[in-house]
């Protein structure tokens, strides 16, 4: 399994939890997962709910196998921080969005990914023009909706 490694020279935080350990009655904490190098933005369970997708400021998402506690695939394509994933209803495509400003607060290169879940392949790449916040398609159709700001 991947190892965390933290941006800056301090010491990687100790877990605040234990595995096992129950976190509200009925509820227990099941894996701890790391990989990524910069923080995770959010997380986003399949349909089926055995995988997740960690989009993460390091450019990278990550698929994890949550029956075996491992990291199956990591995706790269974005230029910037991805900041949003999400499943379609039948699993078969991941969609990633991905955005960023400069030290100026100018909006830098925003993007829609499409990614083939059978095989992991980049399908798509759409340029934005707007910050994406988050994204998410219809539980019921293919519908796909990204709520964007800060842009033209």
């Amino acid at each position: 399994m991947a190892k965390l490694t933290p941006r800056s020279k301090e010491k990687a935080p100790k877990d605040f939890m234990k595995i096992d350990e129950e976190i509200l009655p009925g509820m227990r904490l099941r894996a701890i997962y790391r990989g990524h190098t910069d923080v995770i933005t959010r997380i986003s369970w399949s349909p089926c709910g055995r995988f997740l997708a960690s989009p993460s400021r390091d450019k990278t998402i990550r698929i994890w196998d949550t029956q075996h506690g491992e990291c199956i695939k990591e995706l790269s394509a974005h230029s910037e921080q991805i900041v949003s994933t999400t499943w379609s209803s039948d699993g078969s495509t991941l969609c990633s969005v991905s955005g960023d400003f400069d030290d100026e607060s100018d909006l830098l290169e925003c993007q829609i990914c499409f990614w083939r879940t059978k095989d992991w392949k980049l399908q798509q790449m759409f340029p934005i023009n707007s910050f994406p916040f988050d994204a998410k398609f219809s539980p019921v159709t293919s519908d796909l909706i990204v709520a964007c700001g800060f842009g033209a």
